[in-house]
């Protein structure tokens, strides 16, 4: 893993209300049967009498038919009433002159009369048209051109200052290739020159036209992408050109990334000179600015946000306005976006039903009202125009800024010699807001907050060695463009080293080598010296090499050097082993742990700890489980504690313990091939936090369950220690999602408390070479995204966290090879481990998914992996209003039964209950009946074996299990 620590201004990702003068939706859903479906070009523009016209493809769907009939024209006066709409060009259609016109273009002329220009078929082959209309929407004339290039389309047109018409668009030769090309004509449609750009604007085949703009001068810039659909790079590259009046080439800037998407869909003239390009790259906003030359001046991709800038329009502080559109993974967001000269975000507005709208046009009013121009479906499955005025827009953000170091003075003032620390989170939560960003290498954030709001700024991710002087700071946003200075001093409480390791394998497969990947972070206050992790390998896996130098090998025990590990250093490393195929059964589970060292805790602990130290261990010895619980601690338990043996889902057996320091005892049970978990509590206030620690096996004489031993949490109450547990697998999904713990039951229920790993694959199924792959985590309330520990993984990413809190795994240059070429090679995946939100109750539920972002293709989404929170454990204490019931709802102690067992019914009122007790072969040995809410089950003659039974209260059935008699 790569950890970035850059500074990041946020764009604000809420549904921000802001009051629209007003919104309107348009189009020919009705009774004809048809609708207008907007192009990605589809158009608008202001009328000198304050009105707006906007043009839009129109399909007719009735009788069968699905063909273009003209498009959809539109005319409102300023307060989006209509004043007419239309079809266009629908008599040259049915006379067979044309067909499938659609518009792309729009010019509004000083008289009110516009023109329109498009592409259309004609003979075969697409041909542009153009159209002049008056200020009625009556046409006046139309013109085709075709001339000796085999096909046309239009992309764009524009207005001379002498009135001639520019139109650009693309050009084909017999379908080899698509090219660029300018065309003039005079004020009545006549042309006077074209020309094509292809081999100066790109060095591939394939282009795809977009914008351009007609100076005072007459000069012509434009603006698009190229792309070779046979090679192996199927992404695109954006180019920006200029032209004199007279159509000669004056610069063309080629903005080439080999293997990363960059589409210019937009572009304007900047009042401060040169030319900003917008757009899209790799499903994300996307800007640059050139200068008169086509220099590059700068470029911005907001890796936060997924989306893409359609149009744009100069503010008249000489900001830029775009708007486009906002990927909510389902559908769209109309996305109005503001940035300044240098593309730093200063308004953000996101305006969004339960459906699609999507933002293609923007312009000023002569009251610098915004109109947005966009299109929206309808419930006919067709679209709709929308208008959408906003009044004037002021900056919706204020900043807060600042730097967070080390207090080496200890003043808890922060001084510009001071150490800066990188890597923090910095949050500013407010009223059903927060917004955050990360800490940059000189320890200076720059964090964008709403107005009007009050907040509270605050650093939330310091660890265990350090504590913030000035902490949860109270600001009050109330006007736009403030900048608030906030300094924090950060003192440290111990200076140790706090080495973190995580490990893991995407999964694992039988008769294959499978590949860990081992992480480790320094998120200590020391440099870690003579560090080393320590690898054991379950014992049905088989060590066959690492990426690093192997120190040591004591049978499955290995050891690697890490030397000195430096403050907020991270580093990783694979190991691969054999799975054995005779040894194991298919969904067998297997457990490998890491730990690294040092591993001491350096703070004080807890005056309410004793200093004890509870852990498990389950063996197989024969046919015999045994469990050991053990005090490792340095100190005597001052107080009983509980533990809970469960064999697959059902409670088997309750008891308490006190040890004294280095004391054990044993619980021996009969293995029969079931899965057997042992749950037993640690003392309060444990240094770890954690309330319990557990132990499982599987497969103990036989094997007759599977797939419960990862309904629990592993038992790593060190941060020095992650056990990673995984079924064996035959068949995987190409691109998926796990969760860690499982959950205990249907319900997959989890204590309040219990942390969550989660495991995301993809996997390179369609492209040639996969170059970038994106994966956003779909965080809900009901996780503290501010707790989330990115872990280890199977290439280095970069590491940041969108608006949403959505953390982001970004793997730049990965080249995934396809899976039909290398198929090992063509895997990746990232885990990472968050806690619960604090205020979990009983019965919430926490789903999660994650969106995988391959090059340009459409996000995959995983599958949803789910938790429901509640009560597992008797030492635990859960409101138990909507408690998911555990199962069975049966009490047995002892089990197993010697003289005498109480079978004891929870959560429910006394009532008639019947009991059978049967043999693992049918055979009933006890029918007993009782009025209450328990048994006590006498042995008598029972022989020594494993029973089930089965309890129904009033006729109906409460619960089943197992039963052991020794």
């Amino acid at each position: 893993m790569k950890k970035t620590f850059a500074s990041l201004l946020f764009l604000l990702s809420i549904h921000f209300s802001y009051s629209q003068n007003w919104f309107q939706t348009y189009g020919l859903t009705n009774g004809e049967g048809g609708s207008s479906v907007p192009s990605r070009n589809q158009v608008a523009a202001l009328c000198p009498d304050g009105g707006t016209i906007a043009v839009a493809n129109f399909r007719l769907g009735d009788n069968g038919l699905n063909i273009d009939l003209g498009f959809y024209m539109l005319k409102t006066d300023e307060n989006g009433s209509i004043m007419f709409e239309k079809k266009a060009l629908e008599d040259l259609v049915i006379a067979g002159e044309i067909s499938s016109p659609g518009p792309r273009g729009l010019q509004i002329l000083d008289n009110g009369n516009f023109l329109v220009n498009g592409s259309c078929r004609k003979g075969g082959e697409y041909h542009i048209f153009l159209a002049k209309f008056d200020a009625s929407g009556n046409r006046l004339w139309i013109k085709t051109y075709g001339s000796s290039w085999s096909h046309r389309t239009a992309s764009a047109l524009g207005i001379a200052p002498n009135g001639d018409i520019v139109m650009y668009g693309t050009g084909g030769v017999d379908g080899d290739i698509d090219s660029p090309f300018i065309m003039k004509t005079n004020p009545e449609g006549e042309e006077i020159w074209s020309t094509s750009y292809l081999a100066e604007v790109s060095t591939l085949p394939w282009t795809i036209a977009s914008d351009l703009i007609v100076e005072d001068n007459g000069d012509i810039v434009f603006t698009g992408y190229a792309y070779d659909i046979y090679g192996e790079d199927k992404n695109s590259d954006l180019f920006v050109a200029k032209l004199n009046s007279a159509g000669v080439l004056l610069w063309a800037t080629i903005l080439r990334s080999p293997n990363i998407e960059q589409r210019g869909y937009t572009l304007t003239s900047s009042p401060l000179g040169g030319y900003l390009v917008a757009g899209i790259s790799n499903h994300q906003p996307f800007c640059i600015k050139v200068d008169d030359v086509g220099n590059l001046i700068w470029q911005k991709l907001w890796t936060t946000q997924f989306g893409e800038l359609r149009d744009v329009v100069v503010l008249p502080n000489n900001e830029y306005l775009l708007v486009g559109a906002k990927n909510k993974f389902t559908d769209y967001d109309c996305w109005v976006f503001q940035i300044d000269d240098l593309g730093n975000e200063t308004y953000y507005f996101q305006y969004g039903t339960n459906r699609l709208e999507v933002a293609t046009s923007v312009f000023l009013d002569a009251q610098e009202n915004t109109i947005v121009c966009g299109y929206a479906n309808t419930d006919q499955n067709g679209f709709d125009i929308f208008l959408m005025n906003l009044p004037p827009i002021e900056s919706g953000f204020s900043v807060v800024e600042g730097r967070v170091t080390i207090d080496i003075n200890l003043d808890c003032l922060s001084d510009a010699t001071e150490t800066p620390l990188a890597g923090l989170l910095v949050r500013g939560v407010g009223e059903n807001l927060s917004f955050s960003v990360y800490t940059d290498s000189n320890g200076h954030y720059s964090l964008p907050i709403l107005f009007p709001n009050n907040y509270e700024i605050q650093i939330t991710n310091l660890g265990v060695y350090s504590s913030v002087c000035n902490n949860n700071i109270p600001i009050v946003a109330d006007i736009a463009g403030l900048q608030i200075d906030i300094d924090f001093s950060v003192q440290n409480v111990e200076e140790c080293p706090l080495v973190e390791v995580s490990m893991t394998a995407p999964f694992l497969r039988r008769c294959f080598e499978n590949t860990y990947t081992v992480q480790y972070c320094n998120y200590g206050r020391l440099p870690a010296e003579g560090a080393y992790i320590e690898i054991s390998l379950d014992t049905f896996l088989t060590y066959q090499s690492s990426s690093i130098p192997l120190a040591n090998q004591n049978g499955n025990k290995l050891s690697f050097d890490l030397g000195t590990v430096e403050i907020n250093e991270c580093g990783n490393f694979q190991v691969t082993a054999y799975l054995d195929c005779d040894s194991t059964v298919l969904g067998q589970t297997h457990c490998s742990e890491a730990h690294v060292f040092p591993d001491s805790l350096c703070f004080m602990s807890s005056a309410l700890w004793d200093n004890s130290n509870v852990e498990v261990d389950a063996e197989c010895v024969g046919d015999s489980v045994i469990f050991t619980i053990q005090n490792e601690g340095s100190g005597d338990m001052t107080q009983q504690l509980n533990y809970i043996i469960l064999e697959d889902e059902d409670v088997m057996m309750e008891g308490i313990f006190q040890l004294d320091a280095g004391q054990f005892i044993s619980i021996s049970l009969f293995g029969n091939g079931s899965t057997f978990h042992l749950e037993a509590e640690q003392s309060p206030k444990h240094p770890s936090g954690a309330s319990s620690t557990g132990a499982s096996i599987e497969g103990c004489d036989g094997w007759v369950s599977l797939g419960f031993f990862t309904q629990f949490s592993n038992s790593e109450t060190s941060p020095f220690l992650d056990i990673d547990c995984q079924q064996n697998i035959d068949s995987y999904d190409a691109n998926g999602k796990q969760a860690f713990p499982v959950g205990f039951g249907d319900a997959h229920l989890i204590e309040p408390e219990t942390d969550i790993e989660y495991l995301i694959r993809f996997q390179n199924t369609v492209a040639d070479t996969a170059y970038n792959v994106v994966i956003v985590d779909l965080l809900r309330e009901e996780l503290d995204f501010s707790t989330l520990r990115p872990g280890a993984s199977s290439h280095a990413y970069e590491y940041s966290i969108s608006p949403e809190g959505w953390p982001i795994f970004t793997f730049n240059n990965i080249n995934l090879p396809r899976n039909t070429t290398n198929e090992p090679a063509s895997r990746g995946f990232v885990r990472f481990k968050i806690s619960q939100a604090e205020g979990n109750g009983n019965g919430t539920y926490i789903n999660n998914t994650a969106y995988i972002h391959i090059d340009i293709r459409p996000p995959i989404k995983t599958n949803i992996v789910s938790h429901s929170v509640g009560q597992i454990f008797p030492w635990t204490y859960v409101d138990t209003e909507n408690l998911t019931q555990v199962k069975p709802q049966v009490r047995i102690m002892p089990n197993p039964l010697t003289d005498s067992v109480l079978l004891q019914l929870k959560n429910t009122e006394p009532g008639l209950l019947h009991l059978l007790l049967v043999t693992p072969g049918g055979q009933v040995v006890r029918d007993e009946k009782a009025f209450g809410t328990g048994f006590e089950l006498q042995r008598g003659t029972l022989p020594s074996g494993i029973y089930f039974f089965k309890i129904t209260r009033d006729g109906s059935y409460v619960g089943s299990g197992k039963l052991m008699v020794l």
